[in-house]
């Protein structure tokens, strides 16, 4: 589980650092799924 959530991490920076590389509609959408994701302790889903 620990690739998973390192995966989600590395994607969430990807978002934030390289905006341009979505559409404002994909970065909304892909917002949508993640902002769920990172309101809880992603961490601890590992444990």
């Amino acid at each position: 589980m620990n690739t998973e959530i390192q995966a989600i991490g590395n994607f969430i920076k990807l978002i934030n650092t390289q905006p341009d590389l979505f559409s404002e509609q994909d970065r909304n959408e892909l917002e949508a799924i993640i902002t769920p994701l990172s309101n809880h302790d992603v961490e601890g889903l590992a444990d």
